[in-house]
């Protein structure tokens, strides 16, 4: 299993098909994918 508990400033996700609502766990967000792709930058 890859480590990514890294100390960078960058935000860590999983984007899944998964419409899966709830906290962040170790700091790693869940975003459906669906929300991902209409997030505007």
């Amino acid at each position: 299993m890859t480590n990514i508990s890294g100390n960078d400033n960058y935000p860590k996700m999983v984007v899944s098909m998964d419409e899966f609502m709830g906290n962040t766990r170790n700091g790693i967000q869940h975003i459906y994918l669906r929300d991902f792709l209409s997030m505007e930058l």
